[in-house]
């Protein structure tokens, strides 16, 4: 399961990636890459990336890098509150 695709259903259901990408200020496709299956994404964005896609999400970082991280296959993580 796309991890992030569903968060950014949750947050921003009627919205479009670009729109997102645009309020969060990130790169054009940016998040198309990551949401695309065949793009081998193997690392974590950066902090501020992460910060970023957050805010325009309207949500918290914990959850987004949790997202990310479901979504590389990396194992089960705890978060603690920001």
């Amino acid at each position: 399961m796309n991890h992030l695709r569903a968060l950014i259903g949750e947050c921003k259901p009627d919205q479009s990636i670009r729109k997102i990408e645009i309020d969060a200020g990130l790169s054009e496709n940016l998040l198309g890459y990551y949401l695309k299956p065949a793009s081998n994404v193997t690392r974590m964005p950066t902090v501020e990336t992460l910060d970023r896609l957050a805010a325009a999400l309207g949500t918290t970082r914990a959850r987004v890098f949790t997202a990310f991280a479901a979504d590389l296959g990396y194992p089960d993580l705890e978060v603690g509150q920001e």
